[in-house]
């Protein structure tokens, strides 16, 4: 049987968020969130470090 999920994907300022959404029966069978760190540069800019975000640091659930 074939499953039909939709996936969303979130990047924020502070973090990374995803969660998976079973289009039939509407539960959710997967979700995470992982922080960003910021990159502080000499010039005084900031930017996110989303080099740490992968599928090992993310908190998850999943069947």
């Amino acid at each position: 049987m074939t499953q039909q999920l939709f996936l969303g994907i979130d990047c924020g300022t502070q973090g990374t968020k995803s969660i998976t959404l079973d289009a039939v029966s509407g539960q959710v069978p997967g979700q995470g969130a992982a922080a960003h760190t910021m990159i502080n540069a000499a010039t005084g800019s900031r930017a996110q470090d989303t080099r740490p975000v992968s599928y090992k640091t993310w908190t998850h659930t999943a069947d």
